[in-house]
């Protein structure tokens, strides 16, 4: 289940977010998955920062969190 989608701001890549704890990241261009990564802890409220390096994300645990793209 797809539960959050972000698009940085040249649409090179698209972020999701899937079962509430794994974040993929795809190349627009081709659809090709470039990275999966499992966390921890359920993730709500993903988002791309304006210069779209980082995402930013509110997890279950009520912790917020950064990460680079």
């Amino acid at each position: 289940n797809v539960e959050e989608v972000a698009v940085t701001p040249d649409g090179k890549w698209i972020i999701s977010v899937e079962d509430e704890k794994i974040i993929r990241i795809w190349k627009s261009a081709d659809g090709r998955l470039i990275k999966a990564s499992e966390l921890g802890v359920g993730i709500r409220n993903l988002h791309v920062t304006p210069d779209g390096a980082r995402l930013i994300f509110g997890a279950s645990d009520t912790t917020i969190a950064s990460a680079f793209i």
